[in-house]
């Protein structure tokens, strides 16, 4: 058993192989960050705590282990199972792990506890045996959103409570054979695949929504789009097959891999219609097809030792592929897909817009691998975002400038600092000039063309509530509250504040319901006066408990 696991905060990247190692890394640059070589017999299964902060390991040495991810420092050892652990997982809240286990190491013909067990994930005390000997536990899958288990044992499904320990819904195959389960990404549809059909499961009612008969395959993997629409079900054959949750239609896909029984594996990317198809160490390709045309995209020919398992990043930027002997190659998904994209195009999208400058600023001094990062030289900053900046049209920036997203996203100081630092860099390069250009057109768009107090949020409210404005020129700003009679009971004194926009909470005035002595004031009809410089404006606010 070898595997591959990005953390979900996508800092880390966890690879273990058939000698029992797991290899840690830093996400952000690839580099290795310490190697965990504590379990003692091969095939070793993993999966990240919700947070990252935590790994857990499952081996054939009939150990759990949970392991600090940045350190590789080993927090403590779950022991219990007397058989081989098959398989790890992590609930959603990071409150339980779950384990499976089957035959003993020692004796094949032993059939070790055959148990699934939950481990409460602070302290690696063991909660409960949910399956007893006999019923061997298989594979086993957490819901995305609740703390349902799925289980499968070859001849049925069980999803459990682990809150309780109980078992909650049992479903068997056709022919006695379940192969895969997969949970959509909302969590509400339970795809089951079998040899022969795919059953999808409304996860409320327990109702049939959908059933697709497909051609038998020895093995097979499920995959849901991120939208939860469509689902890929590849296998043992030269075929995968496209189901539409929706309308019931099924496409085929005939990859060209061959051998007796190819083990092929599909995934989708970010856009819902790429799907990666891969192929085993005797089809060593990774093909991308495009779902709705129903054409090929792109594909990679020689893959060392062919593709074993396939991860994506969290921000869907780079996948990582393992084979059957532990070496992690990682990708660069959309040069693959789109190798003609402008370098500015960081969300891959097609087009260099204000979503792509967006980005840049989200990240801004972010140290290490990063897609903003765009002159690759290790941190996100102001060259970064000029490159962006050169890349959008001068003629732009005053419609984008009066857009509320922009609003909301950009303060027109932070418009002066990057004006200031590109200035610093005394770059002659013309992309860096017309990035430079686009900034100023965009600072001299944002400044409003006149001082304007805007209606707080929410309102009615309670406790707190914002108190927007917009000034046409620095001024010193004084917010004054007033009761319905007329009696001040607050003076919020902002300060000095520059032309521009403040109207996000970050921005805002801030007013927590409270008078000059810290004491809530009554529910009912207050006013509020905006004085900034010689502008006054007054408005009505309501406090309602």
């Amino acid at each position: 058993m070898s595997s591959i696991d990005f953390s979900p905060d996508g800092r880390s990247l966890a690879s273990a192989s058939h000698d029992g190692t797991v290899i840690l890394w830093d996400a952000e640059t690839f580099q290795e960050r310490t190697t965990i070589t504590e379990h003692t017999a091969r095939g070793v299964g993993i999966t990240f705590s919700p947070d990252g902060g935590q790994i857990v390991t499952g081996c054939h040495d009939t150990t759990v282990r949970i392991w600090d991810t940045y350190s590789g420092r080993n927090v403590s050892t779950l022991r219990g199972h007397r058989g081989e652990v098959l398989s790890v997982a992590y609930s959603s809240d990071g409150r339980t792990i779950a384990s499976s286990a089957g035959f003993s190491p020692d004796h094949e013909w032993d059939f070790g506890d055959n148990t699934i067990r939950l481990w409460e994930a602070e302290t690696g005390t063991q909660k409960s045996v949910i399956v007893g000997r006999g019923d061997y536990g298989g594979s086993l899958t957490f819901s995305p959103k609740d703390n349902i288990l799925a289980s499968t044992n070859d001849s049925k499904l069980i999803l459990w409570d682990t809150t309780t320990g109980n078992s909650l819904w049992t479903l068997t195959g056709d022919d006695k054979d379940i192969l895969t389960v997969a949970f959509s990404p909302d969590a509400r549809t339970l795809g089951i695949s079998s040899q022969r059909e795919v059953n999808l499961y409304n996860l409320t009612t327990r109702e049939l929504i959908r059933s697709f008969s497909v051609p038998w395959q020895r093995y097979s993997n499920l995959a849901f789009s991120p939208d939860g629409e469509t689902i890929a079900k590849a296998g043992s054959d030269d075929e995968v097959h496209i189901l539409s949750v929706n309308s019931g239609d099924i496409k085929t896909i005939s990859t060209g891999h061959s051998g007796r029984f190819p083990l092929i594996n599909a995934v989708f990317g970010p856009d819902n219609r790429t799907l990666i198809i891969t192929g085993d160490d005797e089809n060593r390709t990774i093909k991308f097809w495009d779902v709705v045309n129903d054409e090929q995209m792109a594909i990679i020919h020689g893959v060392p030792n062919g593709v074993h398992q396939i991860r994506f990043s969290p921000d869907w930027n780079t996948f990582a592929t393992l084979d059957e002997w532990g070496t992690v190659l990682i990708w660069d998904y959309y040069s693959i897909i789109n190798p003609t994209r402008h370098r500015a195009d960081i969300n891959g999208d097609g087009v260099v817009d204000i979503s792509d400058l967006v980005i840049v600023a989200q990240n801004f001094r972010r140290i290490g691998k990063n897609a903003a990062d765009l002159n690759d030289d290790g941190i996100v900053d102001i060259a970064d975002l000029l490159i962006v900046a050169g890349a959008l049209d001068v003629a732009v920036a005053a419609p984008l400038a009066k857009s509320q997203h922009l609003h909301n996203t950009f303060a027109r100081t932070d418009i002066q600092n990057w004006l200031e630092q590109a200035k610093q860099l005394n770059a002659s390069d013309g992309i860096y000039q017309r990035g430079i250009q686009f900034l100023e057109q965009l600072l001299l768009a944002t400044k409003p063309e006149k001082t304007v107090l805007l209606p707080n949020y929410p309102n009615p409210f309670n406790p707190e509530t914002w108190i927007p404005y917009q000034l046409s020129k620095s001024s010193v700003v004084k917010i004054e509250i007033y009761s319905s009679d007329g009696q001040s009971i607050r003076t919020l004194d902002i300060g000095e504040k520059t032309a521009g926009l403040y109207q996000s909470k970050g921005m805002a005035a801030y007013w927590n319901g409270k008078n000059e002595i810290g004491e809530p004031v009554a529910s009912g009809v207050y006013y509020y006066t905006l004085t900034a410089g010689q502008y006054t404006a007054t408005r009505k606010m309501l406090i309602r408990k």
